[in-house]
């Protein structure tokens, strides 16, 4: 008996709310406001993508100057080696 009545209330609780919920926050045409939010998103988006790229474009040029800084010290370092082995 103890089990049913819990059963019921809790359905019956569950039934509430989601009816509450359906009623209350489901609608399904965004104000003129939440239209403008989202066109401001969508801009704040697409300037974050667009500033993403440049910072992706000088990474890739520091990466590229950092291999060509690296080519030039291991080249400087065998010169210099190899001016160590002929002076004593």
């Amino acid at each position: 008996m103890y089990k049913t009545k819990s059963l019921i209330f809790t359905l019956l609780a569950f039934l509430i709310l989601s009816t509450s919920a359906l009623l209350t926050g489901c609608s399904s045409c965004p104000t003129d406001e939440q239209l403008a939010d989202l066109e401001n998103l969508k801009a704040e988006v697409s300037g974050l993508m667009e500033s993403n790229s440049r910072v992706d474009g000088q990474i890739a040029q520091m990466q590229s100057d950092i291999n060509s800084i690296e080519s030039a010290t291991s080249k400087l370092r065998s010169d210099f080696d190899a001016a160590r082995k002929r002076c004593p």
